[in-house]
């Protein structure tokens, strides 16, 4: 499952990819305002969420000009998370949507 618009924003990235070693197996929109970046390594995944920049209740962990970055939800059906690993897949799609944002259309429904 691919969000409309997604992959443009994610630089090239969607379902099927691999980011900092983890497999982006779907991308979505959830309550019509937040990006879901679902990612796995076997039976182990979490969520990177991306959303407009202040829509939170919270500050965000990263931010770009346009958006706000986190993530969550994670699935440790396979094992734990290595430390580290959710921040480094969060700064390689924090860093793909600073190239693009400037010249990419807000997904629709983002």
């Amino acid at each position: 499952m691919e969000a409309k618009g997604s992959r443009a924003l994610l630089d090239g990235l969607g379902p099927g990819d691999r980011v900092e070693g983890w497999r982006i197996a779907r991308t979505r929109i959830v309550d019509g305002k937040r990006l879901a970046i679902d990612v796995w390594q076997g039976k182990t995944g979490f969520t990177v969420w991306i959303a407009r920049k202040g829509s939170g209740k919270q500050l965000a962990p990263r931010q770009t000009e346009k958006y706000d970055f986190s993530d969550g939800e994670a699935r440790t059906y396979g094992g734990p998370i290595p430390d580290g690993a959710q921040n480094k897949v969060l700064d390689a799609i924090v860093a793909r949507v600073k190239s693009t944002e400037a010249r990419v259309p807000t997904p629709p429904g983002l």
